[in-house]
């Protein structure tokens, strides 16, 4: 992915260049908020890419 995308935003959460190679805190996604997250980005390659 480029960076020139970021940052972008998911819900309330701003997901930026500064994040990249860090591991991310459960305060900041949940466990459902990354089931939620993991789900739309399969539904996008399956269903939106072609």
């Amino acid at each position: 992915m480029t960076k020139s995308l970021l940052p972008v935003f998911w819900k309330t959460q701003k997901i930026d260049a500064v994040m990249d190679g860090k591991d991310l805190e459960l305060k900041f996604f949940g466990y459902i908020e990354t089931w939620e997250l993991f789900s739309e980005y399969q539904d996008f390659v399956a269903n939106r890419l072609g």
